[in-house]
């Protein structure tokens, strides 16, 4: 079971080709619309198994719709003590 939902996960990189895939979406606008640098998207694109910062993360997703991304970066435990 769990490796099933594994292999359902996408990465902020998954995400970012599948977004380049879409006509008319370019790393040029991603990075004008997410503050993101071109080099770091062009990094991501090109690197298999590139990551970047949460805060870049966070950020690339809200331009290309990946909402549950962006909340999987803030892990929340309940704890109590």
């Amino acid at each position: 079971a769990l490796e099933e939902y594994g292999s359902m996960e996408k990465t902020i990189r998954d995400r970012l080709i599948d977004w380049l895939g879409v006509p008319g979406n370019t790393l040029a606008d991603l990075s004008r619309r997410s503050g993101v640098s071109y080099d770091v998207l062009n990094k991501m694109k090109r690197r298999e198994g590139a990551s970047t910062s949460a805060e870049n993360a966070v950020a690339i997703a809200r331009v290309i719709g990946g909402k549950e991304v962006a909340a999987d970066l803030v892990p929340v435990y309940n704890v109590q003590a």
